[in-house]
């Protein structure tokens, strides 16, 4: 066992740092999809085809994009104030 403390030491230091890549991860890449399938209410496509699917999932992507704009800026009225100035 001994021989091979060295290989278990390196192997649960990678493990770790995995660990850590993966939830920082989940958090970054997970909050989006949770968003639309829970305030959205978006967890299927209706129509059928790639060229369906995408136009779809844009329209999606857009909305979220559009509600994440509207609240890092403060509200509706913040959001309507800085594109009538740009």
């Amino acid at each position: 066992m001994a021989e091979y403390a060295l290989f278990i030491g390196w192997n649960r230091s990678v493990a770790g740092r995995e660990q850590q890549a993966m939830e920082l991860f989940l958090r970054v890449v997970e909050h989006p999809f949770g968003y639309i399938k829970k305030n959205i209410a978006f967890r299927q496509f209706s129509l059928r085809g790639r060229q369906g699917a995408q136009a779809e999932a844009s329209i999606v992507a857009t909305c979220f994009n559009l509600t994440r704009m509207i609240s890092l800026l403060g509200g509706v009225q913040m959001f309507v104030a800085k594109l009538s100035t740009a």
